[in-house]
């Protein structure tokens, strides 16, 4: 039984890490996050006991927090919430019978905890959610190009067909509930926690979890009946929202509700079909509004109109083929968005060290955690080759590092000491991404060749800074592994090269 436990206990959390998050989050938001660091500890231990490996932190959100994990040899995220149980059994139930459908998001696996405190859901990982691409845009004073605002609603309306067939609504439609999946490039409706089935004469106030910016009017009526359109004014308000190119406030959105829309309808003529379809979203009686049927309609009959305006366009400007080529790109991004983003996340399984005299301590640290990013920074401490023998001796005990950066120049490790590393590197054959600093270390042409056969075995790099400075007693070192070629040259002339 010990030894089961020692299995699925195999790393230390990072305690001090989980304190940092949680001190962040109190002095950013001045209150505290859901759990504390001592429960994000426990969170940790849960899941690596269904070898669940968090490897970041990404987010906390209005029931729990998001992580970044490794399962089953894949990045996923892991939401992690405190249960609300009619809540997850609705959830459960919409969710099968969203199944199939497209722009939906489809969790991995759902599971709780051995007190039943804490819910576990394990999904692919997104890139980010619409609020943070829509920031990113607006913080530039840009909006997104029409062509994409419409293939992202379409992609809305047609999850809304389904819902709207099983006499369902989402509720809460907002952009924070829109995910972008960046393999797929595409949107993903998710958090199905609040939705409802409904019936004529479903009554508004039964709504709980609703973020009042994006609801409709009808919200605020105790005699309100909702249905899907109820889901249509939110997504309505999202598309006001970028064809202006910034987030209204809630005040703003009162207004709208009362019946102000003309006054924050887009003046830019860009925009005038697409205004016509948000003012049918956005009718204050829901008996006038459109439903998802009529809107996905309309969406694609001002696609077909932007295609043919584009088609014009290029074929009296392009050859056949450079045209046919364009219009084609032009017909993929309303199915395809590209997007690139850099999610503000705390890795957990990332280090940094300086001062080979805390090697010990450093040592103990990373035998017992996950770490896949290591930086070690020991320049100019006159190692040598016993020296390195020591930093082979630590890094043996990584083999799980993707990513490497190792700094040991003016260390006087010669060719002993390039051994020492040569062999440290053939063990972490996990390695993508290597900057090694070993400038000034005397290391001579058997160094080099030490160096050149460790980076021979490590196949799977796709990115190198090789700095080998003050080596000149060799003119060329070719190194061939797999794909990738790199070309070292002397007199202070260092190249990486990818072909």
């Amino acid at each position: 039984m010990q030894q089961q436990q020692d299995i699925e206990l195999k790393y230390q959390a990072p305690e001090e890490k989980f304190q940092e998050i949680f001190l962040d989050y109190q002095k950013k938001h001045k209150e505290n996050m859901i759990f504390d660091s001592d429960e994000l500890t426990t969170i940790y231990n849960e899941l690596q006991k269904k070898k669940v490996y968090l490897t970041s932190y990404i987010a906390q959100g209005g029931y729990g927090c998001v992580f970044e994990a490794k399962y089953n040899g894949e990045i996923v995220a892991v939401k992690c919430s405190k249960p609300k149980f009619d809540k997850i059994k609705e959830e459960e139930k919409i969710m099968k019978l969203l199944k199939d459908t497209p722009y939906v998001f489809k969790s991995i696996e759902e599971f709780f905890n051995e007190k039943n405190s804490k819910y576990y859901q394990i999904s692919k990982k997104y890139s980010c959610n619409l609020k943070d691409i829509m920031q990113s845009f607006f913080d530039q004073k840009k909006t997104l190009p029409l062509n994409q605002i419409v293939g992202f609603a379409i992609q809305m309306s047609t999850v809304f067909e389904k819902i709207q067939q099983n006499n369902l609504i989402h509720s809460d439609i907002k952009p924070e509930n829109i995910l972008y999946d960046s393999q797929e490039k595409c949107f993903n409706l998710c958090d199905y926690g609040e939705s409802k089935s409904f019936k004529d004469g479903s009554k508004t106030y039964n709504l709980k979890g609703f973020t009042r910016k994006y609801a409709a009017p009808e919200i605020t009526d105790d005699n309100g009946l909702f249905n899907i359109k109820y889901d249509i004014y939110g997504l309505g308000i999202i598309l006001l929202e970028l064809t202006l190119g910034k987030f209204l406030e809630d005040g703003d959105c009162t207004f709208i509700r009362n019946g102000k829309l003309p006054n924050y309808i887009s003046k830019n003529a860009l925009y005038q079909d697409i205004n016509q379809i948000i003012i049918k979203m956005l009718e204050k009686m829901p008996q006038n509004r459109i439903d998802s049927f009529g809107l996905t309609k309309q969406l694609n009959e001002l696609r077909l109109k932007l295609e043919s305006q584009f088609i014009y366009a290029v074929k009296e400007k392009l050859d056949f083929t450079e045209s046919n080529l364009m219009i084609s790109k032009f017909r993929q991004s309303f199915l395809k968005f590209n997007y690139t983003s850099k999610q503000n996340e705390v890795r957990l399984d990332e280090y940094a060290f300086g001062g080979y005299s805390n090697l010990s301590k450093i040592q103990e640290c990373i035998a017992k955690r996950l770490v896949h990013h290591l930086d070690l920074y020991f320049g100019y401490n006159n190692l040598g080759a016993d020296g390195s023998k020591n930093i082979q001796m630590s890094l043996e005990k990584c083999q799980n590092i993707t990513s490497l950066n190792l700094d040991l120049g003016y260390n006087n490790l010669g060719a002993d000491g390039s051994k020492n590393i040569q062999m440290s590197l053939e063990k972490c054959q996990n390695i993508t991404s290597l900057n090694l600093d070993l400038g000034y270390n005397g290391l001579g042409a058997d160094g080099a060749k030490n160096i050149g056969m460790s980076l021979e075995k490590c196949q799977n790099i796709t990115s190198l800074n090789l700095s080998l400075q003050q080596f000149n007693q060799l003119s060329i070192y070719l190194i061939y592994f797999n794909y990738y070629i790199c070309e070292i040259e002397t007199q202070n002339k260092w190249v990486w090269r990818i072909n």
